[in-house]
């Protein structure tokens, strides 16, 4: 039996949701196409490793129906270290295909394979403040809130820009 839990549960940092975002198409696409232009732009972008066996896909379930279609989901989890140790990106992409069933249509005079059915991406970009690098630190623990609000606060600010842009730029 597989427990599902929520990603930080047993987490000892703070993660706050700095921006979420829906994306939903219906119509002829293709998903190969979709599904591999998302993940190597994660990989451009540092968020996803080079090497596909260290890729992080939390879960991918399909099921087949001969009158609705094929229904897909597919839920990453990803995390990319910024400059400050303090801090990381996690980003959370869930994908969900309804209906999905292959068709040709004509594109610049030829006959191509293609998908039609409906599509949602849900992504989520989180910033963790990573305190379990302090459990150590007797002195650094109780004062956590404080050195995050006063002494990081700008670089706090700054990180947030640089995920809510990257994020839409996905």
């Amino acid at each position: 039996m597989v427990l599902i839990r929520h990603r930080y549960a047993d987490y000892k940092g703070e993660a706050a949701i700095i921006v979420e975002y829906t994306v939903a198409y219906k119509d002829v696409f293709s998903m190969k196409y979709l599904y591999s232009l998302m993940h190597q732009w994660l990989v451009d972008e540092g968020y996803a490793p080079e090497d596909d066996s260290k890729f992080s896909e939390a879960f991918y379930a399909q099921r087949e129906s001969p009158i609705s279609g094929k229904e897909i989901w597919v839920m990453w989890r990803l995390s990319k270290e910024t400059e400050n140790p303090l801090f990381r990106y996690d980003v959370d992409i869930d994908i969900h295909v309804m209906g999905m069933k292959e068709v040709e249509v004509i594109l610049q005079g030829k006959k191509v394979k293609a998908d039609k059915g409906e599509v949602e991406i849900v992504v989520r970009g989180n910033i963790v403040t990573q305190f379990e690098k302090w459990e150590g630190n007797s002195f650094l623990k109780p004062l956590k809130s404080t050195i995050v609000k006063k002494i990081y606060g700008g670089k706090y600010a700054e990180l947030k820009v640089v995920l809510v842009k990257d994020m839409y730029d996905f």
